[in-house]
C-alpha cells in the first residue's frame, strides 16, 4: 500500500502533472521549463516553512510519508517521498514557498517556480521508518 501525504495525494499529484503540462506562462531558466508558483496553489494560500515543518512532525508514526528537512544554499527545503512519489518546496529566509517540485515513478514531473540550483544537506529526518 502506497503511503499517503496529509497534504498532496498521489491522485492529485498525478492531476497537478497533467494541469501543468497543459499550462500556458511557463518561464525559462537555464533550459528548462517552469510553471508559475501560483498555480501550485491556486485554490489555497502556499504553505508557509514552519507549517510544512509542523505538519512532517505532527503524523504519525504508522502511517507518515518519510520527510527530509535542510538548508540548499540561502534556502531551506522540505522533501517528502515514499519510494513513488516525491515533492520537494524550497523556501527563502522568510519562510515563503519559492518553488516545489513534484516527481512520480509513473514520469509524471511539473515544477513551479525556480527552484534553486545548489547542493540540498539534510539537517533533520522525520518518519524515518516504524
Amino acid at each position: 500500500m502506497l503511503a499517503k501525504f496529509s497534504r498532496k495525494s498521489v491522485t492529485v499529484g498525478l492531476l497537478l502533472s497533467a494541469l501543468a503540462a497543459a499550462c500556458g506562462g511557463q518561464s525559462r531558466a537555464a533550459g528548462k521549463r517552469f510553471r508559475p508558483l501560483d498555480a501550485y496553489c491556486p485554490y489555497t494560500q502556499c504553505p508557509t516553512y514552519a507549517a510544512s515543518i509542523a505538519e512532517a512532525a505532527a503524523e504519525p508514526r504508522r502511517s507518515c510519508v518519510p520527510t527530509d528537512v535542510g538548508t540548499c544554499g540561502d534556502f531551506r527545503f522540505v522533501r517528502r517521498g515514499d519510494g513513488f512519489v516525491s515533492d520537494t518546496e524550497f523556501f527563502n529566509a522568510a519562510g515563503e514557498l519559492v518553488a516545489e517540485s513534484y516527481f512520480s515513478d509513473n514520469g509524471g514531473s511539473a515544477t513551479f517556480g525556480a527552484p534553486p540550483s545548489c547542493v540540498q544537506v539534510v539537517t533533520t529526518t522525520y518518519c524515518d521508518g516504524p
